[in-house]
């Protein structure tokens, strides 16, 4: 349903102002923190993963293009660890238009034959807590949860003393 293809010097530009904009609302949203902090979290990991962008070793940059068309669908980032012998997704997105039709599906059982073929394992990712879809097409793969962050909001006091 979708093939792989290498982004573009271009394309990464774009994907990374994206994915720092992108991260930084989930962040702010599932950690209740200020859009502006996550914003700056973001785009100082983003920075400190990716330090020389498409040229840093063992990561992987696609662009997912619909098998049928060759229209851009949506993108795909992994990284290999080969002496561990595992991969983690940190990115995999499929444009709002073409969503539920396969594709992220499609891109992740191409991703296991890829990354088999150079030894690799495992391969893990991280789902935010209101991400259900995503949590459920992974489950569905045979991705198995290996552990659970949780948070609780406490409720807020006006500065007097309660005791």
């Amino acid at each position: 349903m979708v093939r792989f293809r290498d982004m573009t010097a271009d394309e990464f530009a774009a994907f990374r102002a994206w994915l720092i904009e992108d991260y930084a609302g989930d962040i702010a949203r599932n950690y209740h923190t200020a859009l502006d902090d996550a914003r700056h979290g973001s785009e100082q990991q983003i920075s400190e993963i990716l330090p020389d962008g498409l040229a840093t070793p063992n990561h992987l940059l696609f662009v997912l293009l619909a098998a049928s068309t060759g229209e851009p669908v949506g993108h795909l980032w992994c990284h290999l660890e080969p002496d561990k012998r595992l991969a983690f997704v940190y990115e995999i997105v499929i444009q709002e238009p073409h969503r539920r039709q396969g594709h992220g599906r499609s891109a992740l059982l191409q991703l296991e034959q890829l990354l088999t073929a150079q030894g690799i394992e495992r391969l893990g990712l991280h789902v935010f807590g209101d991400n259900n879809h995503a949590q459920a097409l992974y489950q569905s793969l045979g991705y198995r949860i290996t552990g659970i962050s949780m948070q609780k909001e406490l409720p807020t006091h006006d500065g007097a003393d309660q005791s």
